[in-house]
């Protein structure tokens, strides 16, 4: 096995590890891929700063992947809060439903 790295944002589509995500039973939605390279589009703040780290078998196919965010010395996972917590906040917002007036039309909070 060897550990290579990359400071492409490309290999986020081009070494998609969704399958290692799914076949993970503590994977979530936010360790896949596609949401690891929006969240970098969107938040990202230098692209000097990505860092993926792939572990490949020796048959080339990839076995783990993870993505960190640089900033001086320091290296965060990126997507910010550990995924436990990033997974139960966005459990509690899929399963809350929006309020209901008498009238029964649902509207998001903070409607007047």
């Amino acid at each position: 096995m060897r550990i290579v790295f990359s400071d492409d944002g490309r290999d986020f589509q081009r070494r998609d590890w969704t399958h290692l995500v799914e076949q993970d039973p503590s994977g979530t939605f936010f360790h896949r891929p596609a949401y690891l390279k929006l969240y970098w589009e969107e938040f990202g703040e230098t692209p000097e700063h990505l860092l993926l780290a792939f572990a490949e078998q020796d048959d080339g196919t990839l076995a783990a992947a993870v993505a960190f965010e640089r900033v001086g010395d320091v290296l965060r996972f990126l997507g910010g809060a550990e995924p436990a917590r990033r997974a139960a906040a966005a459990g509690r917002l899929v399963h809350r439903r929006p309020a209901r007036p008498r009238g029964g039309r649902p509207v998001a909070r903070g409607d007047p």
